[in-house]
């Protein structure tokens, strides 16, 4: 009867021990998975903001004391085509060096829409080259690498923000594969794709409607 007793203990024992084993494995799971993945806000202001427009038909004008930035492609009275292309460069070097980057995503908030179609597209590509934003404008503005790197569906209707995915710009970034002279925006005149948008820049004084860009992130994964 003891030796029974002693086996159905040992028995006991070792049921306890397996179950322990996995519930401190679970929870070192879901500690490390919720400790690791972190984020930074980049939000720049009048003094740190890097964005600006430029304007074929005022080519030789500079705007980036601007509140707005204007994206447009469109064609006049007269049927001359117009066009204006939006240039922003936000800083995001506090990312830890062996910071794997997850997600990133930059806002922009719309101040005024008007397109004769119901949608039109932007799109966005990647700066190669250095450019002052106090001097540029459409005669000297800076060369891209001509890739896409994310795409703005405009919708008419649409009155508050555009949520845009940049994952892959700033991976890259993170990964120092080039470095950051910022992001493009145009219209590309193609099938009748013509609109008009403003955003609000880092120049608008509600600081919340400013561009922002949002890079979640993971740290010391195992």
């Amino acid at each position: 009867m003891i030796k029974i007793i002693y086996k159905q203990l040992i028995l006991l024992k070792a049921l306890l021990n397996k179950h322990l084993n996995f519930l401190v494995l679970l929870f070192l799971c879901f500690f490390v998975s919720c400790s690791t993945k972190t984020s930074n806000v980049y939000i720049p202001n009048n003094q740190l903001g890097i964005d600006t427009y430029i304007d074929s038909e005022f080519n030789s004008l500079n705007f980036s004391s601007d509140t707005e930035l204007k994206i447009a492609n469109y064609s006049n009275k007269d049927f001359l085509k117009k066009e204006k292309r939006a240039l922003l460069k936000i800083r995001c070097s506090s990312i830890p060096e062996k910071a794997v980057v997850d997600s990133a995503y930059l806002y922009l908030y719309i101040s005024k829409i008007d397109n004769k179609n119901s949608t039109f597209n932007i799109t966005i590509e990647n700066i190669i080259e250095d450019w002052d934003v106090t001097n540029v404008n459409w005669i000297h503005q800076p060369k891209t690498d001509s890739k896409t790197i994310a795409q703005i569906t405009v919708d008419k209707n649409k009155r508050n923000y555009y949520k845009v995915d940049v994952t892959s710009f700033v991976r890259a970034l993170s990964n120092n594969e080039f470095n950051n002279y910022g992001l493009l925006f145009k219209i590309l005149p193609e099938n009748g794709n013509e609109g008009f948008i403003s955003f609000l820049s880092s120049n608008t004084k509600d600081f919340d409607s400013r561009p922002k860009l949002i890079v979640y992130f993971n740290q010391n994964i195992i």
